[in-house]
């Protein structure tokens, strides 16, 4: 993979965001080497540092994207929804998601090498696993209902 890199510095951003600041973005522009002019701009945010070899990969790749949101539309129905409301449409884009990060993560545990790294860089937030277990216990009697 070959790219132009360049280390330059981006300016501070002072306005809040939920009453914290603004998390820090890097600029990515895709401009191989030979070219006149760049043809991509991506603003990213990263929880940990990459080589830059490593962000123009990340940058350049769209299969994972399309499959999930092709196997989001033909699996799970993300394409099904036919309400009127954000919330409504939210909870249907949230449920369809994690549908299909439950299905991956059969997929991946039958493997030979599987292997779950949750990662380190952030505390639990108890709040957060409090309405995961809500959701999931919800889940499991609507399921149940059915059984």
């Amino acid at each position: 993979m070959c790219g132009r890199t360049a280390d330059a510095g981006a300016p501070e951003v002072d306005r809040a965001h939920a009453g914290g600041p603004l998390e820090k973005v890097w600029l990515v522009v895709g401009w191989p080497a030979g070219d006149p002019a760049p043809y991509r701009y991506y603003l990213v945010h990263f929880h940990r540092p990459l080589t830059k070899a490593r962000c123009l990969k990340l940058s350049r790749s769209r299969w994972h994207i399309e499959q999930y949101l092709q196997r989001s539309k033909v699996d799970l129905g993300l394409d099904h929804f036919a309400g009127r409301s954000w919330r409504g449409f939210h909870h249907h884009l949230v449920l369809s998601a994690l549908a299909y990060l439950f299905i991956l993560t059969v997929y991946l545990r039958r493997k030979k090498n599987f292997w779950c790294h949750v990662g380190t860089d952030s505390p639990p937030d108890r709040a957060l696993a409090g309405e995961i277990e809500r959701a999931l216990s919800r889940m499991r009697n609507e399921i149940q209902a059915y059984l």
